[in-house]
């Protein structure tokens, strides 16, 4: 009725005024609106009075004194109709509401500590983020502020950093820019914590609700947007809210707009689901660990170990494009770290690369033995925890499975010869002739740790199937099968 400009909130009061008043003017102008009145206009069938007429008879202007050195615009709502809006009345409710949409500057702790970290590291950024225009509010004394501060009140997750990226379009040019905060996404932020999900401002104002940017088309995944803190500022002057302030109008700079945070939302996907990959990581090391304890140096515990801890964590570094994917995956070095040096739990004060077998492990098996001087893991190299944008992917920060320092040292009495290489599988000829690896093409697609582990499953295969000609025969085949269909995925 009163649409979404100055008079929206006549349709919350019995009076709504105004009174505004320039600087050097030694009166103000007080406009009233007889809510009541103007009502009782519009649901009578027989007026056919203009908009013009009904406002003349329903308002009364009036002067009265005012300081000189003083310039304002205040709005009163008079009478509120509880039943149509009670969280007016509601001071807090009236506070988070504005922290949330106005405005306003961010509490100081985030601003000292996160967005003036950023003065050399994005220049660019830190002075948009410092033009935003921010207007101060105070309710009954609570100064209004975004309410982000050093950690994610939902989850706990320190932020380590805020990441700034720039949304531009080949047919629009620059479109606006945004924020997230950098943590290590331990889990999905709760509803219950307000500051949830990237927001999208115009002049620093909040469109829409906190899900407008959730689930499709914006993310691969609905849940998406429920790790994050952070905001998009829209600059281009042709993207402006809709009639009803909870979206965009239609336009091509919206489309493209559209396009370009899409864009962005996939490479914040990778970082959820690396933390997420990391943190399984170490938790096999881990269990690694427990089954060292438990049964020794077994071909669980080193598959856990090598092939699902530290091959798994070094896997998400490889290829990885997206500078802050990296910054977030050396997070997880301290926690690396420890899981290495619960290897004290095994053999109390002895160096993390020494471990003794236990003791009732075959001497005949052909594969995991380990001499008391064998590498189970490595330390992770010392990587900087910050790279700037142009730099390129570090090194994974555990090494290779690979780097196994195998001593000459037997592992049992003299009486019992144990070869301290570790062997790898090879394919069993079927005629006297020099022995086809079938398998050597994969080195050229898998890591050397994938392709030891399918040597190991066909050696396994081979020695326990019946030893004719017929079966090792559907043996090789299968393995040419699996070779091909590697190869080409």
């Amino acid at each position: 009725m009163f649409g979404i400009g100055r008079l929206v909130g006549a349709g919350f009061c019995q009076e709504l005024s105004f009174k505004t008043t320039a600087l050097n003017e030694d009166k103000a102008t007080v406009v009233k609106f007889d809510v009541d009145k103007i009502e009782s206009y519009l649901k009578d069938e027989n007026c056919h009075d203009s908009a013009s007429v009904v406002i003349d008879n329903s308002t009364t202007v009036e002067y009265v004194s005012a300081d000189m050195s003083e310039h304002y615009f205040e709005v009163v709502l008079k009478n509120v109709k509880s039943g149509l809006a009670p969280n007016l009345l509601s001071q807090s409710d009236v506070v988070n509401y504005l922290n949330e949409v106005a405005p306003v500057e961010c509490q100081s702790q985030f601003n000292n500590v996160l967005i003036y970290a950023n003065q050399k590291k994005y220049p660019e950024f830190y002075d948009s983020h410092n033009a935003l225009g921010k207007v101060q509010i105070i309710v009954n004394g609570t100064r209004i502020q975004k309410q982000y501060g050093l950690k994610v009140t939902g989850t706990g997750d320190e932020i380590q950093s805020i990441e700034y990226f720039s949304l531009d379009s080949n047919k629009c040019g620059n479109l606006g820019w945004g924020w997230f905060a950098l943590t290590k996404f331990s889990a999905q932020i709760p509803p219950k914590d307000k500051l949830a999900g990237i927001r999208l401002r115009i002049h620093n104002i909040e469109i829409g609700d906190a899900h407008l940017l959730s689930g499709k088309p914006y993310w691969q995944e609905e849940r998406g947007n429920d790790y994050f803190y952070g905001e998009i500022h829209v600059t281009n002057p042709s993207i402006l809210p809709n009639s009803a302030r909870d979206g965009l109008a239609p336009t091509q700079e919206k489309n493209e707009l559209e396009l370009s945070i899409k864009d962005i939302f996939s490479k914040l996907t990778r970082l959820y689901n690396k933390a997420s990959k990391a943190r399984g990581a170490i938790k096999k090391i881990d269990e690694g660990f427990e089954e060292i304890k438990k049964n020794g140096v077994t071909p669980k515990a080193k598959d856990l170990i090598d092939n699902k801890g530290k091959d798994a964590f070094n896997k998400l570094f490889r290829n990885e494009p997206f500078t802050p994917a990296i910054v977030m995956l050396n997070l997880f070095k301290q926690d690396m770290d420890e899981a290495l040096k619960r290897l004290d739990e095994v053999n109390p004060g002895k160096n993390p690369s020494e471990r003794v077998v236990n003791p009732t492990t075959s001497p005949t098996q052909p594969a995991f033995i380990q001499t008391t001087e064998t590498r189970v893991v490595d330390k992770p190299q010392e990587t900087s925890s910050w790279m700037p944008r142009t730099e390129q992917a570090p090194d994974p920060v555990v090494s290779d499975s690979s780097k196994i320092n195998m001593s000459e040292q037997p592992l049992f009495p003299p009486q019992q010869q144990v070869n301290t290489e570790i062997e790898l599988p090879e394919s069993r000829p079927l005629t006297a002739s020099q022995p086809v690896d079938v398998l050597t093409p994969l080195l050229d697609k898998l890591d050397k740790s994938e392709v030891w582990l399918i040597r190991r499953i066909f050696h396994t295969l081979t020695e326990y199937c019946p030893q004719n000609e017929r079966d090792l025969k559907l043996i090789d085949n299968l393995k040419k099968l699996i070779v091909k269909d590697l190869i080409n995925e």
